[in-house]
Formats: C-alpha cells, sequence, structure tokens
C-alpha cells in the first residue's frame, strides 16, 4: 500500500492501520491514549499526539490512520532527516 503524496512528511509514523468502522478507530486511538495516564499526567504519547495528530485518508473504498511514531530517533535517524530536509530546502530553492 502506497501513502498518499500529500501525507509526505518528515516526522516518523508508525505503520497505517486499516480502520473498517469509526466505532473500531474510537476503540484503538482511546486505548493508545488511555495507556500511559495516571492521576491527570499525559503520557508523552498523548502529548505527541496532541501535537501532531494522526494522518488519516481513504483508498481504494478503506479508510487508513497512521498515528506518529513514539519511538525515540538515533543519531542516524537525525542525521538523515538532515540529509532529507536540506534537499527539499534546496529542490525549493529557499534561502
Amino acid at each position: 500500500m502506497s501513502i498518499p503524496k500529500h501525507l509526505d512528511s518528515l516526522v516518523e509514523y508508525d505503520e497505517p492501520v486499516e480502520y473498517t468502522s469509526q466505532e473500531e478507530y474510537s476503540r484503538f486511538s482511546e486505548g493508545r491514549s488511555q495507556g500511559g495516564s495516571q492521576g491527570g499526567k499525559k503520557s508523552a504519547e498523548e502529548i505527541i499526539r496532541s501535537i501532531l495528530p494522526p494522518q488519516e485518508w481513504d483508498q481504494d473504498g478503506k479508510h487508513y490512520v497512521q498515528f506518529v511514531s513514539p519511538q525515540i530517533a538515533s543519531r542516524e535517524d537525525v542525521s538523515h532527516l538532515q540529509k532529507l530536509l536540506d534537499e527539499r530546502l534546496l529542490r525549493r530553492q529557499a534561502k
């Protein structure tokens, strides 16, 4: 499955998940956000998702959702993203 071009991003996302109903999406979404909440404190995943909401799109009659990855970036990841950002800035002739 290919991700639509307009959703291309430098942010690292988990694998897309297909949902057949809004009910199923709500259950999954709530389950992810309740995982680390204790005593009114928000988990890191909840904070990330409030800043960068999941990407959603329809393709071939199916609904897909893709959440931001909560994994910590390595030095290699950061270096690779820096190269990608530099390439995009050059391509757009940013100053």
